[in-house]
């Protein structure tokens, strides 16, 4: 097919009975190709048929709040080429494009608060492996929950970032924590990946995708009380094919 439609979700937990029904009758409604899924609790490493739709999962480990997994919708479950399952919190899928081999790596970083610095780096290692392991040519797209706020970008950045961020401003970097954003920003230089939201102008209803906990529905959206940390990023091959991303606020 021509256009794909692609979405993102940290479903937390998809295994209390109808939780993935539900989101594949969403998804068929807005006839989405590819969805990707974080933090789904799912134990097992599988893949299998749920209706219609395939789904490859990557199992938690024990105790963790973590699992990732990919939807693939029916038509388009002839254009796999291969897929990948890397660890609880990454797996990697390459289908046949128009365009060529596309790369979709399916993410869920740590939290900034919650976690360690080892365990921050060792997951961006495991995910710079895995790039590692792609050829360059080939079109690639992360995706997924980076639990990472830009919140501006500074004049050193633009090759990594566009114009139009979510956040507080680079100002209020000095006196909060950033150790994702830095790991991050590290990784996607070293692998020449740009940051494809922040390169279309969105209100922020159609930006932020994370409520503060205890932040009601109601809350006008600001990044006081919501940020943006559900993210796609791409190659120089990735950024002329991706014509449109948006939030859905209904969807979190």
């Amino acid at each position: 097919p021509q256009h794909m439609v692609a979405w993102t979700v940290n479903a937390t937990g998809l295994v209390q009975p109808g939780e993935q029904h539900d989101l594949l009758v969403r998804a068929e409604k807005h006839h989405v190709a590819l969805l990707a899924a974080q933090e789904t609790m799912f134990d097992d490493t599988s893949a299998m048929s749920i209706g219609p739709w395939l789904r490859l999962s990557s199992g938690k480990l024990p105790g963790h709040k973590s699992g990732v997994a990919f939807f693939i919708a029916p038509k388009y479950k002839k254009a796999i080429i291969n897929y990948k399952m890397v660890n609880d919190r990454i797996i990697t899928l390459t289908m046949l494009t128009k365009s060529g081999p596309c790369v979709f790596i399916n993410v869920h970083a740590p939290t900034e608060r919650d976690t360690t610095q080892t365990d921050k780096r060792k997951f961006w290692t495991a995910l710079d492996y895995t790039m590692g392991q792609i050829p360059k040519h080939q079109i690639i797209i992360l995706l997924g929950d980076f639990n990472l706020r830009w919140h501006g970008r500074f004049p050193t950045e633009n090759d990594v970032l566009g114009p139009f961020t979510f956040g507080m401003g680079t100002a209020y970097l000095a006196t909060h924590s950033h150790n994702n954003r830095d790991l991050g920003l590290e990784f996607f230089r070293a692998h020449r990946l740009i940051f494809l939201n922040s390169h279309f102008r969105k209100s922020p209803e159609n930006k932020a995708t994370f409520r503060e906990p205890g932040t009601k529905l109601s809350t006008p959206i600001h990044p006081t009380f919501h940020a943006e940390i559900d993210h796609f990023y791409g190659n120089y091959r990735a950024r002329p094919l991706c014509h449109d991303i948006r939030a859905r606020p209904k969807l979190y």
